[in-house]
């Protein structure tokens, strides 16, 4: 909306708004009574309190204070599907395994660091990334009855159909 092609009517008690043209040009003006007007105007206006934008995770205010005050370190980027462990010491691997159980906390709302027995903190003893040792460790789950959470989703049996 544009000022420069709105005028009030006061005679008629009109808001006369010049639409912009297809060649962008001024093109046929539109008459609004002035109370219409208001009431499709203010219908754009949000109630008090109410954000139209709002910034979750990383961006989010809580997480920007937490930054500020200095009580959550920042996370570093780690590259995927590295399986040695790059020359990094032990108090590097230690804050890289930290980052993945707040990324955890985060997501799921659980903090996979603490007991769900006791509430006692756990400490994370290794990382298995051989899909045939996981099998195995699934199997022996099974074995004792004890069901194992979601996997990934299975892969799609045919393939998207193609848009135009």
């Amino acid at each position: 909306m544009s000022l420069e092609r709105m005028r009030y009517s006061d005679g008629d008690e009109e808001v006369v708004y010049r639409r912009k043209g297809s060649d962008g040009r001024s093109g046929a003006e539109e008459r609004i009574d002035a109370l219409d007007f208001l009431a499709r105007v203010i219908a754009h206006i949000p109630p008090p309190r109410i954000h139209l934008v709002r910034y979750l995770g990383h961006y989010s205010n809580v997480a920007r204070g937490r930054r500020n005050k200095g009580k959550e370190e920042p996370l570093k980027p780690v590259r995927s599907g590295v399986r040695d462990n790059g020359g990094l010491t032990d108090p590097e691997r230690r804050a890289r395994r930290r980052a993945w159980a707040r990324l955890i906390r985060r997501v799921y709302e659980v903090d996979p660091l603490v007991c769900r027995s006791c509430g006692g903190e756990m400490r994370i003893v290794s990382v298995i990334l051989e899909h045939r040792v996981i099998r195995r460790i699934l199997g022996h789950l099974a074995q004792k009855g004890i069901e194992p959470g979601r996997g990934p989703p299975e892969r799609l049996r045919s393939p998207l159909p193609k848009t135009a």
